[in-house]
């Protein structure tokens, strides 16, 4: 389009090609976020069916605009002057189970479930494969998105294919050696794509429930201890490096925490943003914070850890609304 549409027009354009979606528009973001912060949004699409959010995924793409999609809203930085564009929530929970037996159990999960509650579904019918993956908030979306770990273990190791709409609205359906899975990384991380659904094989019988709760809590009293708990935060701020990275500049650790510790960066702070005592791969939301202030503070560790390894730390975090400065 020539010019930018107005909000209203966006909205009047969605009522009238799919009247049943629900649009919001000049919103804040901060609602729809972990670290309740974000400026405001002209538009945000809220879809309560599968089959609305590849209408509005499709539509969106139609205006020639900038689109973002928000999950639960975690391990995301949205800047305090907001998204010029379409943001559409995913929402959407639904598991289905594909086949089960005493030894194999699989699913398909909509991208908008929580992972939690995948686990937790996965537990109910006896499988115990998911469990260290209780703990990590956000969507399945968002862990396919970044193959979500915990410690060493890879959510893709689990995947078995992955449904995804493309821009134009045709869907596609991806087997592992498709998905580009790595640490912290998969093939929808280049953009253009909305995943849909994931396809999940577990074959870990649960054969003690009791145990196997048993170890849920032990996963939960580990995140309590080793991260900050009851604050606003995003997850991990910085993707560790490869052993080979930090091993070839001779470093101590390839854990980003480690080395931001070593920096004697835990506990500072610029305005509300302060690095957690407790991880110092975590940055907090303690009290009046502004995203410009987390902002600030990333591209401090960053300065700083470069300053004493050499290395550049990478986030994990996506920045919304900072592409003009973030390279910079």
């Amino acid at each position: 389009m020539s010019s930018s549409p107005t909000p209203t027009f966006i909205k009047e354009f969605f009522q009238k090609n799919s009247p049943h979606l629900k649009v919001k528009i000049n919103q804040p973001l901060a609602p729809y976020t972990s670290l309740k912060l974000g400026g405001l949004a002209p538009v945000i699409l809220l879809p309560k069916t599968t089959s609305q959010l590849k209408t509005a995924w499709r539509l969106a793409h139609q205006l020639d605009l900038p689109v973002l999609i928000l999950g639960s809203g975690t391990n995301v930085l949205i800047s305090d002057t907001g998204f010029k564009g379409i943001v559409i929530l995913n929402t959407i929970e639904q598991i289905t189970i594909i086949s089960k037996s005493q030894k194999k159990l699989e699913t398909k999960t909509s991208s908008g479930t929580l992972l939690s509650n995948l686990v937790s579904f996965s537990l109910e019918k006896g499988f115990k494969d998911l469990l260290p993956f209780f703990t990590i908030p956000g969507t399945v979306g968002g862990a396919v998105l970044n193959n979500a770990h915990y410690h060493q273990e890879l959510i893709g190791s689990y995947i078995t294919q992955v449904k995804a709409i493309d821009k134009q609205g045709k869907e596609h359906l991806y087997s592992p050696s498709q998905l580009g899975f790595a640490y912290d990384t998969s093939r929808f991380q280049k953009g253009g794509e909305l995943i849909l659904e994931a396809a999940f094989k577990l074959t870990q019988p649960a054969e003690d429930k009791k145990k196997s709760l048993q170890q849920l809590k032990t996963y939960l009293l580990e995140r309590a201890k080793t991260q900050p708990t009851g604050v606003y935060s995003t997850g991990c701020i910085f993707k560790n490096l490869s052993p080979e990275e930090a091993n070839k500049l001779g470093l101590p650790s390839y854990h980003a925490g480690f080395l931001i510790d070593k920096a004697g960066l835990k506990g500072s702070r610029i305005g509300g943003a302060v690095i957690s005592p407790k991880h110092a791969n975590f940055i907090v939301h303690r009290g009046k914070a502004t995203a410009e202030d987390f902002y600030r503070l990333i591209q401090l560790v960053k300065a700083k850890v470069k300053e004493k390894y050499g290395c550049q730390l990478e986030e994990e975090v996506k920045l919304i609304g900072f592409e003009e400065r973030k390279n910079g």
